[in-house]
């Protein structure tokens, strides 16, 4: 009996001690276009060394040896010099899609800026109005001095980089890749360093 039961523990003790082989895949895509990004490193947070890149098609696999019974998910980094940096948990075994934000020089803060009304082609005064930006997030508001209908809020919504390389405030993000925009498109466009958003 007593042989039974020390065979036992030992067969516990080894389980508990053995070494858990993860492997973990997955994609990472622009979040605005969509497509995949080469070259993206990806490693496990815990262990740096352990350090992988994505391919043509935006693919990466990293494996890892880690002590126990049970394979956790895996913490892992994913870096590129272009794009935001991103943390993510993979479970052993697991496939992930993940999407990246491109870095951007927009402010961060609240401002005042100017609003010009394109419609009226100069012809009417710039307003001023509050501008809060967080991220690529953007409330903009009426100040006392603004006098515009439709209350406080004039707009809430992004900013993204429209293919033409101007800023451009929209909740859509199919809208960078219209052919027009600014003027009375209903996509205003904003210029960080004259404060100023180009209203209709």
């Amino acid at each position: 009996m007593k042989i039974k039961t020390i065979y036992f523990l030992m067969i516990i003790i080894c389980l508990i001690s053995c070494d858990c082989h993860q492997v973990v895949e997955g994609i990472v895509l622009d979040i605005n276009s969509k497509k995949p990004i080469e070259n993206v490193l990806v490693f496990n947070k815990n262990k740096e060394w352990s350090k992988t890149k994505t391919d043509s098609l935006g693919k990466f696999r990293l494996s890892n040896v880690s002590g126990g019974f049970r394979c956790p998910p895996m913490s892992i980094v994913i870096e590129h010099k272009d794009y935001q940096l991103e943390e993510t948990k993979i479970d052993a075994g697991g496939y992930s899609k993940i999407e990246l934000t491109k870095k951007s020089n927009i402010p961060q803060g609240t401002f005042i800026y100017e609003l010009y009304f394109a419609e009226f082609g100069g012809r009417m005064p710039n307003v001023e109005c509050k501008v809060r930006l967080k991220g690529n997030e953007i409330t903009v508001e009426q100040t006392e001095g603004t006098n515009l209908t439709g209350g406080k809020e004039i707009f809430r919504g992004l900013i993204l980089k429209h293919k033409s390389g101007k800023w451009i405030l929209t909740n859509d993000e199919n809208d960078v890749n219209v052919d027009e925009i600014g003027g009375c498109t209903e996509i205003p466009i904003i210029e960080f360093d004259k404060k100023l958003i180009e209203w209709c």
